[in-house]
């Protein structure tokens, strides 16, 4: 029995080691580019509805200023 959870990585080849890290580092890349897209497409949302709130008011004041 080793005195830490990490005495049984210690006798890992290196290869095997490195890979288990390259899976973790790619599993968290993926998490943030997930959440990032997620946040994109909020941002991206919330811009268009304000882009159709201001082509509405704009069409609002010409239609007033419009002679009737």
């Amino acid at each position: 029995m080793s005195e830490s959870g990490d005495g049984d990585a210690a006798q890992r080849p290196p290869t095997e080691r490195a890979t288990e890290m390259v899976d973790l580092a790619g599993e968290r890349i993926g998490r943030l580019a997930a959440d990032l897209g997620h946040r994109l497409q909020v941002f991206a949302a919330r811009a268009r509805e304000e882009v159709d709130d201001i082509v509405a008011e704009a069409q609002s004041m010409r239609h007033r200023d419009e002679p009737q």
